[in-house]
């Protein structure tokens, strides 16, 4: 027992002084909502996952402080800046953010809300963060909760371009049958569409700019609503469109992870111990008067 307290104590102080004088710099792209969503989760959360007990205990000490790309000044001088303000690490928020910060090697940096971190700073041993991309078994396992009766998926997509993430969705969704159509041009995309007339229950619409142009991005919708057969689309812009279900990521969850490593960085692990996390958590939102056209019946998940 007295061993057990004392592991336990031990372990207070040391997660206790990671939060103690934590320095962040925030950097984000611009002024937009998801951005400071996602800042804020990451505050919130690094806040919580600090130890705070009674009056007597260490209290965390922790400073962030935010820039925004695109209005605080030259590249050049921020970056000046952020290094004589020497923080414990950056946060890089969306693309223009980590481009901006990925010249400084000499400082933890991480990610959020980059949609090809790999592009701008491959492999850079001073970088790390939270994908972006939605991970397939959970994009499917929150879309059979409310429309369990979906066991055929069709899918067009480019082999180059998004490949990988059809045989990685086929791969972690085994109730699943995927129904494939490799697309390599877009004069295909009505043909392939019709060859999956009675052979699928959804038609998943994936990320690919050889499958969805304003040329082919109506041809998705016409197929649904003449074969009664709904859409999942990877982001909400499309429910306007005609796709009756869209998922996206929970950026409470990503500023969560981004907290985790944060913390995990001030105990001192190696960032090359410390590989990209991937959200397994999502929102899937619900366009209710394409599902009541298309004569859907979904099942209402109690919060």
């Amino acid at each position: 027992m007295l061993t057990r307290l004392c592991l336990t104590i031990l372990i207070f102080l040391h997660t206790a002084s990671a939060c103690y004088g934590l320095e962040v710099v925030a950097v984000k792209s611009s002024t937009a909502q998801p951005y400071e969503e996602a800042l804020q989760a990451f505050s919130r959360h690094l806040v919580s996952l600090c130890p705070v007990h009674g009056t007597k205990s260490i209290q965390p000490d922790i400073t962030i402080t935010p820039l925004i790309v695109e209005s605080d000044g030259t590249p050049e001088a921020l970056r000046l800046a952020i290094n004589n303000k020497k923080p414990d690490l950056i946060v890089a928020l969306g693309s223009k953010a980590l481009q901006f910060t990925a010249p400084i090697k000499n400082i933890p940096i991480i990610y959020l809300l980059v949609p090809s971190p790999e592009k701008i700073a491959d492999k850079q041993a001073n970088i790390t963060g939270v994908l972006l991309q939605i991970d397939p078994s959970a994009q499917f396992r929150a879309l059979k909760n409310i429309l369990p009766s979906v066991k055929r998926v069709g899918v067009l997509y480019d082999p180059g371009k998004t490949g990988a993430l059809v045989t990685d969705a086929a791969d972690s969704n085994k109730n699943l049958t995927f129904v494939r159509r490799p697309t390599r041009f877009p004069q295909d995309v009505v043909s392939q569409l019709t060859s999956l007339k009675g052979e699928i229950d959804l038609l998943w619409m994936v990320p690919d700019s050889t499958i969805l142009s304003p040329q082919t991005e109506k041809s998705f919708y016409r197929f649904a609503l003449q074969n009664k057969i709904p859409i999942l689309a990877f982001t909400e812009k499309y429910l306007a469109k005609g796709a009756s279900f869209a998922s996206h990521l929970d950026l409470d969850e990503m500023g969560r992870l981004a907290a985790l490593l944060a913390l995990r960085i001030k105990n001192g692990e190696s960032l090359q111990g410390l590989p990209p996390l991937r959200a397994d958590r999502v929102v899937l939102e619900i366009n209710r008067p394409m599902i009541d056209k298309l004569g859907l019946k979904i099942q209402e998940i109690q919060p």
